[in-house]
């Protein structure tokens, strides 16, 4: 009887240690966990708490273990966390002087700055991605400036624009979410080490020498709060729920635009797949992947609400953040990272494009617009545009080809320009507002951007 009740002990207790044990997650820290601790070492031989020859040896051998992780030399296991297993390998190689390099840290403060310290780079990360893509739907719209295409509303052909101009709402969608981006790292970027389980140290540290070490602007002003703020987690993710959220939308406008009704687009084949049941089928794989791949973010943004019920100090349910900031993060570099070959190779059929747009009197709108502008009320105007498109139906024509006369017949408001201005080209031409798909305030809108891109994110080479 007692060595069953010992075996089920040593089951459960292994079971236990298993689902209590955070390296497979944490272990991805491993390069911000070294910095941290090179920072707060250097700290504490420059502030007196340990010797200079302590901390010397300490830097040399973080250094080295990190190099035989970086080389595949050393596991990342066998411990119940990354701190741990740093905590056991530093006394394997130094003894007990392996414990001083804890004075004036904790676990839970550890993880905050490294939680922190990832969030920045992250960022940096994905935004060297989003500019890239930024630059690309530049790139492409500066030579689509005079491509006429249809707009969309409620999936109905709208007014005529231009291929550029369609390209260009993305990039600004993408542009938003780099600002977002660099906003939440504003409030990641404060350097809560020091702060130990909440209620801080007697230790002489300094915790701005860290944060100069480290490059941080500011320390955290309330330790309590250092310890438990996953606010910046959650900013994170919900900045990489958006991006793929435009991501799916593009996703979703591409493969419309690239199927066989509308043919505007053509996709590599590479990023397609010949269905199965007919070999005349082509899917647009990549494309179907990425508009689904929104809902990733979707999910680590619900679960981090449930993490950021942690109690200050513990270290424990705050790698319960890590989960879903991975899978977030991931999400967004493979989405962003695909799209910017599938933009490199996509082709573009300007003549099924103008085609979609003088189709299906696109420039209706204009015609009431003419109208109301020569005094008709909006209201009679309305009407009359309705009729005269009945009657272009009756007679196989479009607003531009129904001759001067018929429109005379309709009203003496209309002049001899009527057809010219009913063509879409001179739809598209005649829109010169900021905003509009005139070619003019595209490339205005194109110089914008890239500066504003430019301002936020500078190339490294200046």
């Amino acid at each position: 009887m007692e060595n069953a009740q010992n075996d089920f002990r040593s089951q459960y207790k292994a079971e236990a240690d298993a689902f209590m044990s955070a390296i497979e997650t944490d272990k991805r820290l491993v390069k911000q966990d070294v910095m941290g601790s090179l920072a707060h070492c250097a700290m504490l031989g420059e502030y007196g708490v340990i010797d200079q020859a302590e901390a010397e040896s300490l830097k040399a051998a973080l250094s080295q273990i990190f190099f035989e992780i970086s080389e595949d030399k050393l596991k990342v296991e066998g411990a119940p966390n990354l701190f741990a297993f740093f905590d056991a390998e530093l006394e394997k190689r130094l003894g007990a002087v392996s414990q001083k390099l804890n004075l004036g840290r904790s676990f839970a403060d550890r993880m905050a700055l490294d939680l922190r310290m990832y969030v920045r780079e992250s960022v940096e990360e994905v935004n060297s991605l989003l500019k890239a893509l930024v630059l690309q739907l530049c790139e492409i719209s500066g030579v689509g400036c005079r491509m006429l295409m249809p707009a969309y509303t409620h999936g109905r052909k709208a007014a005529p624009t231009t291929l550029a101009h369609t390209l260009m709402s993305y990039a600004e969608k993408f542009m938003r979410d780099i600002e977002r981006l660099i906003d939440a790292e504003k409030r990641a970027n404060f350097m809560p080490l020091g702060a130990m389980t909440g209620t801080g140290t007697l230790l002489p540290i300094s915790r701005k020498r860290v944060a100069e070490i480290l490059k941080f602007p500011a320390v955290t002003q309330n330790g309590q709060d250092a310890v438990s703020d996953r606010d910046f987690v959650v900013e994170y993710i919900a900045a990489c729920a958006l991006i793929l959220s435009h991501v799916s939308t593009l996703a979703d406008d591409f493969s419309r635009y690239s199927s066989e009704e509308y043919g505007y687009f053509y996709l590599s084949d590479a990023f397609n797949k010949t269905c199965k049941s007919s070999p005349v089928k082509v899917n647009p794989t990549a494309l179907e992947l990425l508009r689904a791949r929104a809902a990733r973010a979707n999910g680590a943004l619900a679960a981090v609400f449930t993490a950021l019920k942690g109690a200050p100090g513990n270290a424990a349910d705050m790698t319960e953040c890590l989960p879903p900031l991975f899978a977030a993060e991931d999400a967004v570099k493979e989405s962003v990272g695909i799209l910017l070959p599938l933009l490199y190779e996509i082709a573009f059929d300007e003549a099924r494009m103008q085609k979609g747009v003088a189709d299906g009197f696109t420039t209706a709108g204009d015609l009431t617009t003419y109208l109301t502008e020569k005094g008709m009320l909006p209201a009679d105007a309305y009407r009359m545009t309705a009729d005269i498109i009945a009657c272009c139906r009756e007679n196989n024509k479009r607003l531009d080809t129904l001759p001067y006369e018929t429109y005379a017949a309709f009203s003496n408001l209309f002049e001899t320009d009527i057809n010219q201005l009913m063509r879409p080209k001179n739809a598209v031409r005649f829109r010169r507002h900021e905003g509009d798909p005139g070619e003019g305030a595209v490339k205005n809108e194109i110089r914008h951007l890239k500066h504003r891109l430019l301002r936020l994110l500078p190339d490294p080479k200046g």
